[in-house]
């Protein structure tokens, strides 16, 4: 005859497994109720109101009565059963979405890189602009065609460097939920060799945290380039090319008189003397 143990006489083995299952299925489930919230508005679960007792007609238990009166019936359970059921589904069910918090903490690891960089371009923008008037007015070239060239490249430049501030926060917010994953994936990797709950969920918390701090750290390390250090020899280039259709025209033109070239940034008929930064 086997021992007892309450395991059946396997010595309380299979207890002890049901109760080590029931740690890692309790474990992982708050694991990912903190990554993903609950699915539901959590509802009031219902007492249990037990089925009112039924007479019987003959044999059934006899619950209540004197020996030789009425027999009656207990049946087992509850009669709102179903609904507690349903409350208990309800409220047991996780969500397959990020939970407010995660989203609202990605949305600002976004929104942290942007305001650092968009201010940054909004200034060396600017200053861009003053230079470039002043450097037009300089060659009384204010309201022609190469004030207009000038301006729209520097347009295209700024709208390309605000795309890449753009993408360069969006690649920081999906690093910042890649690595969230991968701490989930570990987490739930410890839960089901049962460790310590307490701990899986202490690191939960500071590692999502940290996967956040990360990702902002890694793209504020990166220096905005300075987009504007080649403009001067970019509108340079318009004036030449101005100044050469010119010096065309008048070599075709016999009667026309020598005159010297004019470049935006330097002296009549020299290399460009200053630069747009």
């Amino acid at each position: 005859m086997g021992k007892g143990g309450g395991g059946g006489g396997d010595g309380g083995a299979a207890a002890r497994e049901a109760a080590r299952k029931g740690r890692v299925d309790s474990s992982i489930r708050a694991i990912n109720e903190l990554f993903f919230g609950r699915k539901n508005a959590q509802v009031d679960v219902p007492v249990g109101i037990p089925f009112a007792r039924e007479l019987r007609d003959s044999g059934g238990g006899n619950i209540g009565g004197d020996e030789g009166g009425p027999q009656y019936y207990q049946r087992p359970g509850f009669s709102n059963q179903a609904d507690i059921s349903a409350a208990n589904a309800n409220n047991s069910a996780l969500g397959t979405n990020l939970t407010p918090e995660r989203i609202a903490a990605l949305d600002n690891v976004q929104s942290t890189i942007e305001n650092k960089f968009l201010p940054e371009l909004e200034e060396d923008t600017s200053d861009a602009k003053r230079e470039l008037k002043f450097a037009l007015a300089r060659r009384g070239l204010l309201g022609g065609s190469a004030q207009s060239d000038a301006s729209g490249r520097l347009r295209e430049r700024v709208s390309d460097t605000e795309r890449d501030i753009g993408s360069r926060a969006l690649v920081a917010r999906n690093s910042a939920e890649a690595s969230q994953q991968r701490l989930l994936d570990n987490l739930t990797a410890q839960a089901q060799a049962d460790t310590d709950q307490s701990i899986l969920l202490n690191q939960a918390t500071s590692g999502q945290n940290a996967a956040v701090n990360s990702a902002v750290d890694t793209a504020n390390a990166q220096q905005l380039p300075n987009v504007f250090q080649d403009v001067g020899s970019l509108f340079k280039q318009i004036v030449d090319k101005n100044n050469l259709n010119t010096g065309l025209r008048q070599g075709l033109n016999p009667n026309s008189q020598n005159s010297t070239t004019t470049s935006l940034f330097g002296g009549a008929g020299s290399p460009a003397s200053g630069s747009i930064t």
